[in-house]
């Protein structure tokens, strides 16, 4: 995603969130408005979000698929080093 868009569709994100936070605050407290500001807020926000579903992700280097491989292999290695070690600690670096 471009540099310059991603800030603007952070700066929509940070908005929503701080009208959400601030509708949240004026129902707690019962005051007036709370709800136009919560409508507005988390209208702004499901907006964004449905925008995000559509940008695609170019920091993603590998597929969730693949971390999820690696990760449950690394800790089969390591319980499988555990089951070997005879003390409480585990000092297994395998």
């Amino acid at each position: 995603m471009n540099p310059n868009k991603a800030k603007w569709l952070n700066f929509f994100v940070c908005i929503a969130a701080s009208v959400v936070i601030i509708g949240a605050l004026f129902k707690l407290q019962h005051w007036r408005g709370a709800d136009i500001a919560l409508i507005l807020g988390l209208s702004v926000e499901a907006l964004i979000f449905f925008v995000y579903a559509f940008v695609p992700d170019s920091s993603a280097q590998h597929a969730p698929a693949e971390v999820a491989y690696e990760v449950t292999r690394q800790f089969q290695d390591w319980t499988r080093c555990c089951r070997k070690q005879t003390s409480l600690r585990p000092t297994c670096n395998a």
